[in-house]
């Protein structure tokens, strides 16, 4: 029977069968033909983020210096900072950190009639900055740099991010209520991408690395739940609030100093800027 349907017929048997075809491409509730995106949902709430524009790691025994360039379109005009990185000996350093104000969505994915990519939402929830009368999405109470972690012989279980509650006792005339959470981010060494190894060497080695802007999440309790928010830049008040970053990072290394794996996490995990390390000492002779 199949056979014989879709072989040349003439007549009403041919038609019904270009009626029903047409039927099926056209219709709006067709499984077959339907796709995945992600809509947003109503706005939870509002609340303020402490967030770097970059964490920089330096080898154990070496050191980093670079800079951090960054600029903000906001309706108040153009800002634009600028910082030299300098860590040293297995030090971990934020810098220019301020606190932001963002506006977290719930979003959900909605099966769509027709044809399509698939676009499924990345998590429950997003965060955009707020649009806010006195301040949209600029930052305030900056601190240049602030130190995360010190003397570290390698980048193995670090602190997942910054702690609000810290970064606002620096803050002159900071009150709980703008005091902000912390922004997570992370910096830990899991894998290699490359190593370096001066043993036996007279001369050191450097290394040089450019990163861009990278994503961050913040902590947000709604109801009885705590939600991982990311931040979109590219939200819906993004005409109001434009954010951009460019670091560069030289990494030096002593000479018969040991071996460093590192990781670059701006290319492995997009959640971290620069490289992070795991060192070991050169081999003893026997």
């Amino acid at each position: 029977m199949f056979k014989g349907a879709i072989a040349p017929a003439s007549g009403a048997s041919a038609g019904v069968l270009l009626v029903i075809s047409s039927f099926v491409l056209t219709n709006p509730g067709g499984v077959l033909f339907s796709h995945t995106d992600c809509r947003l949902g109503q706005a939870l709430g509002n609340f303020t983020v402490w967030d770097p524009n970059s964490v920089v790691a330096s080898p154990y025994l070496g050191s980093e210096t670079g800079t951090v360039d960054i600029w903000s379109v906001t309706p108040s005009g153009w800002i634009s900072l600028w910082t030299g990185t300098n860590v040293t000996d297995g030090n971990v350093t934020a810098y220019i950190v301020g606190f932001e104000n963002w506006t977290v969505f719930s979003r959900s994915n909605v099966s769509e009639p027709g044809l399509g990519g698939q676009s499924p939402c990345s998590s429950s929830v997003v965060g955009y900055h707020s649009l806010n009368p006195v301040v949209v999405g600029e930052r305030s109470g900056g601190i240049g740099a602030w130190t995360i972690a010190s003397g570290l012989v390698s980048d193995i279980g670090l602190p997942t991010g910054l702690n609000g509650s810290d970064l606002c006792e620096q803050v002159e005339n900071s009150t709980n209520s703008s005091c902000g959470v912390g922004a997570q981010f992370d910096m830990n060494f899991v894998g290699a991408s490359g190593e370096i190894d001066t043993c036996g060497t007279v001369l050191g080695q450097t290394l040089h690395i450019r990163s861009d802007a990278w994503p961050v999440t913040a902590p947000f309790r709604w109801g009885h739940r705590t939600y991982t928010v990311p931040l979109d830049t590219a939200g819906p008040d993004s005409q109001f609030y434009s954010n951009g970053s460019t670091s560069w990072y030289n990494y030096s290394f002593p000479a018969n100093g040991g071996i460093w794996q590192y990781e670059n996490v701006t290319q492995v995990s997009s959640t971290g800027a620069g490289l992070v390390f795991s060192y070991a000492p050169c081999p003893t002779s026997p």
